[in-house]
């Protein structure tokens, strides 16, 4: 019994994953629904999310149980937004029996993101953050 509690309590503990939040503007505006892709420049697999309507993003580590955060460390960010909607299967509008494009159930960006898919710098703390901010 104490062996499987020992061992229970161990996993995952050793993934150095920290939360991360924070806010997207463009020109000053809330860069609403664009999405952000967290790639560690090290270990560990990327971590993704999608800002709500006032900008604002919470990652979440895009392994199979999708847990919230992202890897400690260096990572390189790419934000996609309107210019993008075409060509990202998310934001794919679905057809009808027709072939008609129908209208999507999932919020699109707002905004068109400066310079979108170069990416930018980001060093996740140890002890996560609630401010990592993209002023674009």
């Amino acid at each position: 019994m104490g062996l499987m509690l020992t061992l229970a309590a161990g996993c995952g503990e050793s993934e150095p994953i920290a939360t991360v939040s924070g806010l997207v503007t463009v020109g000053g505006t809330p860069a609403a629904n664009v999405y952000l892709e967290f790639q560690p420049q090290g270990e560990g697999a990327r971590s993704i999310a999608f800002a709500d309507e006032e900008g604002r993003f919470d990652l979440m580590v895009a392994t199979g149980n999708f847990r919230r955060g992202a890897f400690v460390g260096p990572h390189e960010v790419t934000i996609l937004g309107a210019e993008n909607v075409d060509s990202f299967k998310y934001w794919e509008q679905p057809l009808d029996e027709s072939g008609t494009p129908q209208p999507s159930s999932k919020p699109r960006p707002t905004v068109e993101v400066p310079q979108a898919g170069m990416p930018l710098q980001f060093e996740v703390p140890p002890g996560g953050t609630s401010s990592a901010d993209f002023a674009l």
